[in-house]
């Protein structure tokens, strides 16, 4: 599953599909395609059919010239597959939108890899959660959802850095006179990362800041090492990773 940023609000699944399609030389199937938090511009994921039909990434496709009502858009699209920062995967219609869910995950893992379901391209926060999440009114999805992603291993990884890129990315979520409720999904490290946020935000005195701190609704924690990692566990989420990069097999 690739990432594609940039994509002009005007376009819809089938016209991005073909533009893609004319790019890379062969059919992605667009799964999801969403207006990003900073406004402006949409995000989409696709997949392919074969993992040699996926381009070779980061990648950046020009888009067509611009118009005179496009011309605050960016000129061309970026193709990734490591889902650094906010992606937004669903965003319901505006009467029914009431509340933000945005993910994290763990020490070493991915933004998007790691919470779909091998070997198939199924992933629930984009693929069920929506249809989870509904309005009492209506009976329609409800939730904006959102993953952050970040790079992460056993060494090197600063958390009051990480903490601060995600104060930094949430922030437009209270651009808005009234922010919507957030609800924080959060797994290993990657609750380290929003509990350092938390902490930060709370000795901070900016209006925005503030509001996003009151904004956090819900905490939902998976595997968070609250007290710290002993040696033993170190050692085996650093084992974990190396494998995850090809160098050892993977432990049993």
């Amino acid at each position: 599953t690739v990432r594609v940023q940039g994509v002009p609000l005007g376009w819809d699944k089938n016209r991005l599909a073909i533009f893609l399609t004319e790019s890379f030389g062969t059919v992605p199937t667009i799964k999801s395609l969403a207006q990003e938090v900073q406004g402006g511009v949409q995000s989409a994921t696709a997949s392919f059919q074969t993992a040699s039909d996926v381009p070779k990434l980061p990648m950046s496709i020009k888009l067509p010239t611009l118009s005179k009502e496009e011309a605050s858009r960016p000129a061309s699209l970026q193709v990734d597959n490591n889902f650094y920062g906010v992606t937004t995967l669903f965003i319901p219609k505006e009467a029914d939108d009431r509340v933000d869910v945005i993910a994290l995950p763990g020490l070493g893992g991915h933004a998007f890899e790691s919470f779909k379901h091998p070997p198939d391209e199924y992933m629930g926060l984009r693929d069920t959660l929506p249809q989870d999440l509904t309005n009492d009114a209506t009976g329609q999805p409800m939730a904006r959802v959102m993953t952050f992603g970040y790079e992460s291993g056993v060494a090197g990884s600063n958390l009051e850095g990480l903490a601060t890129r995600l104060h930094h990315s949430l922030l437009p979520l209270v651009a808005t006179p009234i922010a919507r409720p957030v609800i924080f999904v959060a797994h290993g490290f990657g609750g380290l990362v929003l509990k350092q946020a938390l902490v930060s935000l709370s000795k901070l005195e900016n209006e925005k800041d503030h509001k996003l701190l009151q904004a956090g609704h819900g905490f939902l924690f998976f595997g968070i090492p609250h007290a710290g990692m002993d040696k033993a566990t170190q050692l085996a989420c650093h084992m974990d990773l190396v494998a995850q990069e090809g160098r050892l097999p993977r432990r049993r």
